[in-house]
C-alpha cells in the first residue's frame, strides 16, 4: 500500500494545486473515484490506515 500511496500522492497533491483553484468540483469527483477505488482495494487487502493517502488526508473521505 506504501508503494501505491508514493506513486499516487505527487499526483494528487499536483491536482489540488491546478484543480483546486479552478475546478474544485471536478476535484471533487476525480477524488471520489480514486477514493473509491482504493477503499474496495483496501477493504480487500484488510489494511487500516487512514491517513495513508495525500487525499484522505485532505479530509475526501467516503
Amino acid at each position: 500500500m506504501g508503494l501505491i500511496a508514493n506513486e499516487l500522492n505527487p499526483k494528487i497533491r499536483g491536482w489540488f494545486n491546478s484543480y483546486g483553484k479552478f475546478y474544485p468540483s471536478e476535484l471533487k469527483l476525480r477524488l471520489r473515484y480514486i477514493n473509491h477505488r482504493l477503499m474496495l482495494w483496501a477493504r480487500r487487502k484488510a489494511t487500516k490506515e487512514p491517513l495513508l493517502f495525500e487525499h484522505w488526508k485532505q479530509g475526501v473521505i467516503p
